[in-house]
Formats: structure tokens, C-alpha cells, sequence
């Protein structure tokens, strides 16, 4: 058995005398179509929907495998949920980091704000952010270093931070 008469084994068609296929709407769009509806296709169509079913099947399957490594059921979630939802004082405490953290971020030269937020914001690497701004992977690496410890000096209230 070929490739393609497996594929076309997962889904459900009728061959018609013309050489097309008639298929269920509802089979391939549930969400879209309530009623019974069918419609008309050609063999590269069918082809088409076959693998997109094969490949929705399989991210189905995926997600499954996921979630049964840990075999949550709706108690055991609610209980998660309830126990991970911050406190007042912790969603208050992460506002004034926050806001620590973006005055800080504010008080930099535009040039260490930039390669910090292109670091560990982005996630670009050393090399890329030199080569964007034509300087040396060193010189870079260097102003993120001050920059870091600089960001930590401001948010500790140590006011050596604008050395």
C-alpha cells in the first residue's frame, strides 16, 4: 500500500463519475459548519485535506502525550490554581519591581540600553549585536557587564549606580 492510500485511508470521501470527490464539510471545518454539508473536490483538494488532518491528528496526539506526563485532573488544577495566583503584596511588590526595573532601564545611556534589551530581551548573542553595530564582540560584552552591575546597583538603592 502507497503513501497516499494510507493517507486517504484517514479520511472519509465517496468517489464521484467525474473523476472528483465528494466530501463532508463538517469533517475538516466542525467548528464552522454545523449542518450536513458536503461539497465537491478535486483529487489534489483531497490530497491537500488529508494532510492537514494527518497533521492536526498528530499536533492532537503531541499535546496529549504532553499533558499525560503529568496527569493533572480538574481537582488537582483548581488546587494549582489557587495556589499559584500571587498574593496582593506579591502583585504589588512585582508592580514596584517593575517599575524599579523600568526607571532604571530609563536612566541608561541609549547605547547600554539597547545592547542590554538585545541581550536578555531578544536573546540575540554577543557576536550578532557587534556585528549589527560594526564593534567588537568584546567591547559589547563589556558594556553589558557594567550594564548588569549597574542595574543591580540602582535597584538596590546603592547610588554609586551613575559612575
Amino acid at each position: 500500500m502507497d503513501a497516499i492510500t494510507k493517507l486517504l485511508k484517514t479520511i472519509r470521501y465517496t468517489e464521484l463519475e467525474n473523476g472528483n470527490y465528494r466530501i463532508r464539510v463538517r469533517d475538516f471545518y466542525p467548528k464552522n459548519v454545523s449542518e450536513e454539508e458536503y461539497t465537491e473536490v478535486n483529487y489534489d483538494t483531497l490530497i491537500y485535506l488529508a494532510k492537514c488532518n494527518r497533521k492536526k491528528k498528530a499536533q492532537e496526539m503531541e499535546d496529549y502525550r504532553k499533558l499525560t506526563k503529568f496527569s493533572f485532573d480538574e481537582v488537582k488544577l483548581a488546587e494549582m490554581e489557587g495556589i499559584f495566583i500571587p498574593s496582593a503584596e506579591d502583585q504589588n511588590m512585582d508592580k514596584i519591581t517593575s517599575e524599579a526595573l523600568r526607571n532604571a532601564l530609563l536612566a541608561l545611556d541609549e547605547k547600554s540600553r539597547r545592547r542590554f534589551y538585545l541581550r536578555h530581551v531578544v536573546g540575540l548573542k554577543v557576536n550578532r549585536i557587534a556585528d549589527m553595530e560594526g564593534v567588537s564582540p568584546q567591547a559589547v560584552g563589556q558594556n553589558i557587564e557594567v550594564t548588569k552591575k549597574r542595574l543591580q546597583k540602582y535597584m538596590c538603592n546603592d547610588d554609586s549606580w551613575q559612575d
